[in-house]
């Protein structure tokens, strides 16, 4: 949990609007984990090589295993 609200706060960019900032932020996540599963480009668009051997999702809590 501490790592998912960290994640959030790092994406905020502006302090007048900052859930705009968070909204943004996680619908440009969920696209991408879509475009991901759909297209199955786990590997090509995945953008941490140290955790490659995790599912490729960027909110893999979000998964059901």
């Amino acid at each position: 949990m501490e790592r998912h609200c960290n994640t959030l706060l790092r994406s905020v960019k502006s302090r007048r609007h900052p859930y705009a900032s968070i909204a943004s932020f996680v619908t440009a996540t969920a696209q991408l984990d879509q475009i991901r599963l759909f297209y199955d480009l786990h590997d090509e668009l995945f953008l941490d090589p140290e955790k490659k051997k995790s599912s490729g999702l960027v909110h893999d809590l979000c998964t059901i295993h």
